[in-house]
């Protein structure tokens, strides 16, 4: 995950609770964007691993629009877009 830029999730957490170094040792993130006649439904899940436990992200969002829209889903600490898309007509 270094050589794409990615330092901070590889960053090795220390803790006075925990008497062993905690570093991930792998991430998987599944999205999933649904659009259909009555509804938008966004969907991302993360999951980290150490080896031995295992954080899962937050649960799924709904959202419901009877009008065209454009939605960005932006990553929380430096503000990126993650997905960008419209929605002409989703009636």
């Amino acid at each position: 995950m270094r050589e794409l830029g990615l330092t901070k999730p590889s960053v090795m957490l220390y803790s006075p609770h925990v008497h062993e170094v905690v570093a991930p040792t792998s991430i998987n993130q599944k999205a999933y964007i649904e659009v259909n006649e009555t509804r938008t439904e966004v969907v991302a899940v993360t999951r980290g691993s150490n080896g031995c436990a295992r954080y899962a992200g937050p649960q799924a969002v709904t959202f419901e629009a009877d009008h065209p829209f454009m939605f960005m889903i932006m990553e929380d600490v430096s503000s990126m877009p993650l997905f960008i898309g419209a929605v002409v007509n989703p009636l």
